[in-house]
């Protein structure tokens, strides 16, 4: 395991490849995961000289392709992926990361053109030994990605686990882990807290290893199933409504249980009730400073932990 940050975090950084790995090696990350927002192109040329660039400097790369839903993309956005495909894996890209769309892309129409356009790029994904993993995005469960790897087969499709995503859809990071790890080829390593609102819940990011996922128990159970595995930082602030007051929101997530449901409740009881101590800062006084104020500070501090969490697991093995 390496321990590396998607490329989403340092947008307000730089958006270029190589600022982006330069940025990573400087500041002591073992490698960049790629977004869809990096302009790789698809220049085999270029291409090399950015894997050139980070095996020069010890670090991993992954790259993301355009996002897979031709209900709102279009059917030539297919093609398109068929074409980033081909020019990834000429130079080692073949775990690759996608999503479905954006946070109000739910529906199953979506999904389901998303599994349509991958048995479209079957064949290009086989002929290049290529995977696509889906993110658990805002419009995405971990219960939903499993039907589609069901539907698609996981010899082309995976996913990519962003732990803190998870509560979004009131689903609990290690019981997604439990049910997904088989699956998890990349990574979002990102944290959170959860408070009561008006809502429902709210969830806010924080960094890794000052919220409320469970990395002791989570880490082990990846690490069982991918020793290799890329945990790759994604961090942002914003506040992130769960709805479960909403009679729609809940007919909206079939999959919710009532232990994952209550395990969310008891995170956030006990969140707020650190807020109201004053053990968690208020978390809308903490939005009122900028990320980008706050970037350099919540990396060094993720980075840390991950990298200490990861050496205590092959420590243990040994």
């Amino acid at each position: 395991m390496k321990v590396g940050l998607d490329a989403f975090t340092i947008r307000e950084v730089t958006t270029d490849p190589f600022g982006q790995l330069k940025f990573a090696y400087q500041h002591g990350f073992d490698g960049v995961q790629f977004d869809e927002a990096s302009y790789l192109g698809t220049d085999v040329g270029r291409l090399k000289d950015i894997v050139q660039y980070a095996e020069e400097n010890g670090l991993y790369t992954h790259a993301s392709v355009d996002v897979i839903n031709p209900v709102t993309q279009g059917q030539d956005s297919i093609s398109k992926i068929a074409k980033e495909i081909a020019a990834y894996a000429q130079v080692g890209w073949n775990e690759l990361r996608t999503r479905t769309g954006g946070l109000d892309e739910r529906g199953p129409q979506y999904r389901a053109g998303a599994v349509e356009a991958m048995k479209t790029l079957r064949p290009v994904l086989k002929e290049y030994h290529s995977r696509i993993n889906f993110e658990n995005h805002g419009e995405c469960t971990t219960f939903d990605l499993l039907r589609m790897i069901e539907e698609v087969g996981d010899d082309i499709m995976g996913i990519n686990l962003d732990t803190a995503n998870t509560f979004v859809h009131a689903e609990d990071p290690l019981l997604a882990v439990k049910r997904t790890a088989p699956y998890v080829h990349t990574t979002h390593a990102k944290d959170g807290i959860l408070f009561f609102s008006k809502e429902g819940i709210t969830r806010q990011g924080r960094p890794a290893g000052s919220g409320i996922v469970e990395w002791e128990a989570i880490l082990p159970i990846l690490y069982q199933h991918n020793k290799d595995l890329t945990l790759s930082i994604e961090d942002h602030k914003w506040l992130f409504e769960i709805s479960i007051y909403n009679e729609q929101w809940m007919v909206d997530h079939p999959d919710l249980n009532p232990i994952e449901l209550a395990k969310l409740v008891q995170h956030s009881w006990n969140c707020s009730d650190q807020i109201l101590k004053g053990i968690i800062q208020d978390p809308y006084e903490y939005e009122k400073v900028s990320f980008a104020d706050e970037m350099m500070e919540r990396l060094n501090s993720a980075r840390d932990y991950l990298k200490m969490m990861v050496k205590k697991l092959k420590a243990e093995e040994i």
